[in-house]
């Protein structure tokens, strides 16, 4: 009987070392899933835009900014560095944020190492550069009020946005459906966090940033539970917007939340309001 629960023990021993060897290996593939892959369709730039490229490292990132519509008549507009979710491309999300641009604000999509047409291989390292990289070419546009750049996550990209505030100051954060921390995430799935190579700890980031911050998260989210969005709102002192929606059919009614983030940047005197 002894034997038996030592061979038992020793099996389930080997099989846990096995899966943990499994996700050390491929946590980055899982991480970032859409490595070496390229959005349907490509689509070109939309009509206006700018295409810029930062080169970090070994990393060649695209970057699309979408400027305001119309852009200010006078001094500089600010602007938002939007960081997407690990399944997405910028290619997919130029024509999502024309509401903030009609409000007055410059869009800047950065696209993650490895991701499309850009080059190198995805890691909290090499993101937090590019973004570095992207936030210091905003800032010293002539059309860009550098005092006013705002950054804005989703998801993964909110790990981007925190890393991204550890170096640079932002006039405010915005995530949506992100994470305490993907040592936080790993132990839901019985992994200790030692064995995690990207941290993207977002609950230190926002406990040391000091400017406003708004949160949203599903209530139904499985992905990322509704419990870390809640965390990371206590820990901020954040404004936090809850939904009844999952992960990716958040936010149910994606207008009226970037109206809710326009409303959001003028209370805290980021964004002002446009004359008519």
């Amino acid at each position: 009987m002894i034997r038996m629960l030592v061979w038992i023990l020793a099996i389930a021993l080997l099989a846990y070392g096995a899966w943990l060897a499994l996700l050390y290996s491929q946590q980055r593939a899982m991480l970032f899933p859409g490595t070496g892959m390229y959005p349907t369709g490509r689509p070109e730039p939309p009509s206006g835009s700018e295409t810029v490229w930062f080169d970090v490292v070994d990393v060649r990132a695209e970057a699309w900014l979408l400027p305001a519509t119309p852009p200010p008549e006078t001094g500089a507009a600010p602007a938002i560095i939007f960081a997407h979710g690990n399944g997405e491309f910028i290619d997919e999300l130029a024509e999502q944020f024309g509401s903030l641009r009609e409000a007055g604000l410059h869009v800047l999509l950065v696209e993650y190492p490895g991701y499309g047409r850009s080059t190198g291989t995805p890691t909290q390292a090499n993101l937090t550069a590019v973004f570095i990289d992207a936030y210091d070419w905003l800032a010293a546009r002539s059309d860009v009020s550098a005092g006013r750049i705002v950054g804005m996550g989703r998801s993964l990209g909110g790990g981007a946005i925190a890393a991204l505030s550890h170096r640079r100051q932002l006039a405010a954060i915005v995530l949506q459906s992100t994470f305490i921390s993907v040592p936080a995430m790993a132990r839901s799935y019985a992994v200790p966090g030692w064995l995690v190579r990207d941290h993207f700890d977002n609950e230190t980031a926002l406990r040391v940033y000091e400017g406003p911050v708004l949160l949203a998260h599903g209530r139904q989210d499985r992905m990322i539970p509704f419990r870390h969005g809640r965390r990371l709102a206590e820990t901020a002192d954040a404004e936090f917007l809850a939904w009844d929606c999952e992960h990716n059919d958040c936010p149910p009614d994606w207008e009226g939340y970037l109206n809710l983030v326009i409303e959001f940047l003028r209370e805290q005197e980021v964004l002002e309001e446009r004359r008519r």
